[in-house]
């Protein structure tokens, strides 16, 4: 098998993902965006009667120029225009506008269709929190935010179920350590097919078999490492020092609180020591890929659950867990670098201060589709190929990563795998998943 480094995913070859998602995906993404600012700004002026009629103008000029700029990234990503570079003041501007100079260097065509998939969706990101940043009066403003909350409301049934699933099992006298790390594992990679990006914005409410279902998901996972993730993580417990876990996280709503389950039950089964041991939890800086955590996506889903009195398990989860970032046990980081347009085999260049925090875990965890096509570069991989070659020399700690499959890139695969048994949509359905640890030696 060829070591040569494969071509990026491009939206200009129509037999692949990337295609249907700058046609499609991207644009219906802008709209909803747009439409949730449409509705939401006009609360911040119409609707205040003591607003001067000088600020009251100024707010909806403000508000016809953000949606002028929707339209326009709307219409040059439609019709392939080239990618252009990031405006403003924030301190990721001149690293944006870096690599897309480097990105021009080495190919003379960097429109919408034919950059790399993974640069080109990326900017859309960036470039719709420009459009904000760059605004006077909403430059707080999160397209996102109401899709983020509804996803975890809509799915409020079952996460209480699993709130009593995990507060029943810390009840019990003996416990199957590896049994319920393993349920837990599984229930943090599943959570992850509530991404909103796929979805174009759909909701996709958890229904209550999510839990009791596992079993049947199981058959799904084309790639399981859990046994061996367990042993290493079982290793752990006899490690006298100071246990560090970092999650990088994917999806706000449901599938975060899931992850917090996760590491909840990482301290049930004595794992992590809640006097020594220390979780960290990365999150993005601006509204990314729609569903992506912000830190302010975690401090409402806590406050949110907590304010569920009626649901006393769930509150008190909830309770706990925003002691323990009170505490110290958990904290959460925020880094320009997950919202570039860089692969992680860059870190170590662009962002050594992150590399270096990383090599100071004991796992890392990386949760969701972009972070798995970060970790492989959304490169043209054989599906066989293994995972480490992938990398590209990222190996700042062993990880694993946790991934329901919703985008061309997959590697790692075993060569018993049968690849024609599987359905045609088997790489973008979001049906399939993987479960791969790589332990650094």
């Amino acid at each position: 098998m060829s070591t040569q480094t494969p071509e990026p995913y491009r939206g200009n070859n129509q037999q692949c993902f990337a295609y249907i998602t700058i046609k499609e995906r991207l644009p219906t993404i802008l709209v909803k965006a747009m439409d949730c600012f449409l509705r939401n700004a006009p609360r911040l002026f119409k609707h205040n009667p003591h607003l001067p009629n000088e600020q009251r103008e100024a707010m909806e000029s403000d508000c016809k120029a953000v949606i002028a700029k929707f339209s326009q990234l709307r219409y040059e990503m439609m019709t392939d225009k080239e990618l252009k570079c990031i405006s403003g003041e924030c301190n990721d501007v001149l690293l944006w506008n870096r690599a897309l100079l480097e990105l021009q260097e080495k190919q003379n065509n960097v429109t919408w269709f034919s950059s790399p998939w993974l640069f080109a969706e990326c900017l859309m990101y960036r470039k719709i929190s420009e459009f904000f940043k760059s605004s006077i009066h909403f430059s707080s403003f999160d397209p996102f935010e109401e899709q983020k909350k509804e996803a975890l409301i809509s799915s409020i049934r079952t996460a209480h179920l699993l709130a009593e699933f995990l507060c029943r099992h810390k009840c019990e006298a003996e416990i199957d350590e590896k049994q319920e790390f393993l349920s837990f594992l599984q229930l943090s990679l599943w959570g992850n097919k509530c991404d909103l990006s796929l979805s174009s914005g759909e909701q996709r409410p958890q229904d209550d078999n999510f839990i009791t279902d596992l079993l049947k998901y199981k058959s799904f996972i084309l790639c399981d490492n859990s046994d061996r993730l367990w042993d290493f993580v079982h290793s752990l417990k006899s490690n006298s020092k100071r246990i560090i876990i970092d999650i990088i996280l994917d999806n706000a709503g449901f599938e975060l609180f899931t992850d917090l389950c996760f590491v909840e039950m990482l301290y049930v089964i004595d794992v992590l020591n809640i006097e020594t041991s220390l979780v960290r939890f990365h999150v993005k800086k601006i509204p990314w890929f729609v569903s992506d955590a912000l830190k302010k996506d975690f401090y409402w889903l806590l406050e949110y659950i907590i304010n569920l009195t009626d649901l006393e398990t769930l509150s008190k989860l909830g309770s706990k867990w925003k002691n323990y970032l009170s505490e110290g046990l958990w904290v959460i980081l925020e880094e320009d670098f997950w919202t570039l347009p860089y692969d992680y085999s860059e870190m170590q260049r662009i962002a050594p201060k992150l590399y270096s925090t990383l090599q100071e875990a004991n796992l890392l965890i990386f949760k969701g589709d972009l972070n798995y096509r970060k970790l492989t570069g959304d490169l043209q991989w054989d599906n066989f190929t293994h995972l480490k070659t992938a990398l590209r020399g990222f190996l700042p700690s062993s990880f694993c990563a946790l991934r329901t499959i919703k985008a061309d890139v997959v590697v790692g695969l075993s060569d018993k795998l049968s690849l024609n048994d599987l359905p045609s949509n088997w790489k973008t359905s979001g049906e399939y998943a993987l479960i791969q640890f790589v332990e650094c030696n």
